[in-house]
Parts: structure tokens; sequence; C-alpha cells
């Protein structure tokens, strides 16, 4: 299931601390990928030809998509539900921006993805070509950096409810930075 589309079903069902804490778990799940990808990428990559990697690739992203058809119904209610148009997303899109927390949440989460991007982007070249990994001590070391982060999500789910969210994602983001 996207990423997207995961999130959508959490938000038609779950409200408050309850949202945060299932948002947090499932980005902690979510964290599994990024730790075992790499790993399973070299191991690919020592027992075959590169494009094996991307058929698995293929093949996994068919079997969620089958799984999602068939076994993820429709989580909003009826009567929470609009035809769309471009009218409709504009009148929401100006209700959205007009709450001041929204945005600055969604500058938050727009800034620790950028940051999480530009790391995938470039970390590959700084930490093998500049640095000298090999491919397997680089996979081990992005799987490190993925697992600190799923740990953080769970963490923060376990925080939900007893924590102000403010105060979780303020610590979270100085120790992103200061990470970096």
């Amino acid at each position: 299931m996207g990423d997207g589309h995961r999130r959508a079903v959490i938000v038609d069902l779950a409200t408050g601390a309850q949202l945060v804490r299932v948002l947090n778990v499932i980005a902690g799940v979510g964290g599994i990928a990024p730790i075992v990808g790499p790993l399973l990428g070299a191991v690919i990559l020592q027992l075959s030809h590169w494009r094996v990697s991307f058929w698995v690739v293929a093949a996994v992203g068919l079997t969620m998509t089958v799984a999602v058809l068939v076994a993820v119904p429709e989580s909003l209610p009826p009567e929470r539900r609009h035809g769309g148009g471009l009218r409709t997303f504009l009148v929401a899109g100006r209700q959205v921006l007009g709450h001041r927390s929204y945005v600055g949440y969604l500058l938050v989460a727009g800034s620790a993805m950028g940051a999480l991007l530009a790391y995938v982007a470039t970390s590959a070249f700084v930490l093998q070509s500049m640095n000298g990994l090999s491919p397997i001590a680089y996979s081990i070391d992005f799987a490190a950096n993925a697992a600190g982060m799923t740990l953080a999500a769970l963490l923060a789910a376990r925080l939900a409810g007893r924590v102000p969210t403010r105060k979780v994602i303020l610590v979270g983001q100085v120790a992103a930075l200061a990470a970096a």
C-alpha cells in the first residue's frame, strides 16, 4: 500500500493522540524497507545481475497493489465523501492553508523530508566515492540510519498522548539537526 493511501486510511479512522500514535507506528514499520532494501540489493548484486533488483522491486510493487485492491476497503464514510473537481480542491486547499498550525507542521515535515531525500540522493556518492566505503559497508551504514529513524518513530508513538506533540516534534527536529 502506498504511503499516501496508508495515511489516508488512518486519518479516516483515527483522531487525536491515537492518530499520532498510529501514524508513528506505521512510520516505524515503514522503516523496515530502507533497512532491508539496501542489504537485499547488495545480496542480489553479489548473486546475480543488477537488473534482477528491478525485477524484485516490480514484483513487490505488483504484489502490494493486488493486496490493496483485494484487502483494503474504502475507509471514508459516504457522508464525508465529495465529488471532487478543481473548484472543490481549491476551496479545500484555501481552508487548509488558512490554518497556521497546519502550515507550520507542513513546513517542518517538508523540511525533514527534503533533508532525508538529500541524504538518500547524496550519501552513496559521499560515503562510497569520497570516503571509500564498499557497497556492503554503505548498505550497513544506510540500514543503521534507517533503524535509528524507525526507533525514533516508534518512540514518538509511545509518547503520543503522554507528551505534547509539539514537544516531541521539537526534540525530534533538534536531534535530527544535531545528527546532520
